[in-house]
């Protein structure tokens, strides 16, 4: 039974060198040798995105129309009042 350190320098070969292998390609005859290796990808995401902080401006903000349509709807009533 190989030792345990053994094991573990095994493992990460496919991590770091990869493992031989062959694929069987669709649509083409034969096997296709070349080695395999595994990739890992963490990432992190956090619950809440971070809103950069604006400085204060002296202008009065602003406000944007809930939806774009607001300011179409605004129009076309003031039209069909008398």
């Amino acid at each position: 039974m190989p030792s345990r350190g053994a094991a573990y320098k095994t493992n990460w070969k496919w991590f770091r060198e990869g493992k031989d292998c062959e694929v069987l390609r669709i649509g083409v005859n034969g096997w296709k040798k070349g080695k395999m290796r595994i990739k890992l990808t963490v990432e992190f995401i956090p619950d809440e995105p971070e809103i950069p902080e604006t400085p204060a401006s002296k202008e009065p903000e602003i406000s944007q129309p809930q939806s774009p349509l607001d300011d179409i709807r605004r129009i076309i009533n003031q039209e069909s009042q008398p």
